[in-house]
């Protein structure tokens, strides 16, 4: 865990190092830069080294920098590329770990590897790559832990870190108490069902938002949500309007009307920028931000404590947009 929360806050070729020979024995360090790769998008392409699997299989580890600001969309075409290029041309290891970084210490961190044929034989042109994007300044929870747990010396292991099965399903784990906790805080009604049906509603919201807020629709701000909620937290904390007097405008009011409409509450005023904002929020056009009747209109609510435990356990979480 230290090694790696020191890559994430520092991120260097001698911590990527020390990260790996903290996960495997044999991994063989033997740095030297590969001058042929650099290019007007890389530099410092640097070969860290060799790790050998339990079934003497090899994999490299190789680390390039980014010549441009990284971005968890940017230029992944190029890095994947390139990391190819390199396992082709060398032929020697079935996969290898391709790190990417940029001056703001920001990296992705790649897992990209070579499908043989039925029959075992290699034609070094079948490819796959799983990915982390990783910042010092965004949750990085699941890259931790599954890095964590992980066994560098066996192939398979090394898959499960970087498998989307098992981060769902890790996900969901700790979703469902998660979901049971914000259900038992509705306020409003004694009924289980309805509440259980308007926790489903606020947090189905609240997930879309995260994918929304990804696309810089909202402020273009990543973080709007949580800064949304710091921006109440500050000033109005414990007084359980942030459903009724913050949520409730941007859902039906902000993101229901086509921008230029003002936005208001009636007790707890928002900032000149983020009522700026809300006004300027994208007409998102559907049916989850209009009032749903037996919901919406039945004077139910969340908790601030609730609301925020939710917050926290949602965007520890990092929301990856694929254009696909």
């Amino acid at each position: 865990m230290e090694a790696i929360e020191k890559l994430i806050k520092n991120f260097s070729i001698d911590n990527l190092v020390n990260l790996i020979h903290k996960k495997t024995k044999k991994f063989k360090h033997d740095e030297y830069e590969i001058m042929e790769l650099n290019s007007e998008e890389f530099s410092d392409c640097i070969f860290c080294g060799e790790l050998e699997m339990e079934n003497r299989d090899l994999m490299a580890v190789f680390a390039a920098k980014v010549n441009k600001p990284l971005t968890e969309r940017s230029g992944k075409k190029a890095q994947y590329t390139l990391g190819k290029k390199f396992l082709k041309d060398a032929q020697r290891y079935i996969a290898g770990f391709f790190i990417f970084y940029d001056d703001k210490g920001d990296f992705r961190f790649s897992l990209i590897y070579d499908i043989p044929l039925p029959s075992g034989r290699r034609q070094w042109s079948n490819f796959r790559r799983y990915t982390y994007f990783v910042s010092s300044n965004k949750p990085n929870k699941t890259f931790i832990q599954q890095f964590t747990k992980a066994d560098f010396n066996d192939f398979n292991n090394i898959l499960k870190a970087f498998s989307l099965d098992v981060v769902t399903d890790e996900f969901y784990n700790a979703f469902k108490p998660n979901f049971d906790s914000i259900a038992a805080s509705v306020r409003g009604t004694d009924n289980e069902e309805l509440k259980k049906d308007f926790a489903l509603l606020f947090i189905i919201r609240i997930i879309f938002l995260g994918f929304v807020q990804k696309k810089l629709w909202l402020n273009k701000d990543e973080d709007f949500i949580l800064n949304f909620w710091k921006e109440y937290k500050t000033k109005y904390f414990g007084k359980d309007l942030f459903y009724s007097e913050w949520l409730t405008p941007l859902f039906f009011d902000s993101l229901n009307s086509p921008p230029g409409r003002k936005v208001f509450n009636r007790t707890t005023p928002f900032s000149e920028d983020t009522a700026s904002a809300l006004q300027m929020a994208p007409f998102l056009n559907g049916e989850l931000f209009k009032e749903k009747k037996g919901y919406d209109d039945a004077d139910l609510f969340i908790p601030d404590k609730k609301i925020e435990e939710f917050l926290e356990f949602l965007f520890s979480y990092n929301f990856t947009i694929e254009e696909n």
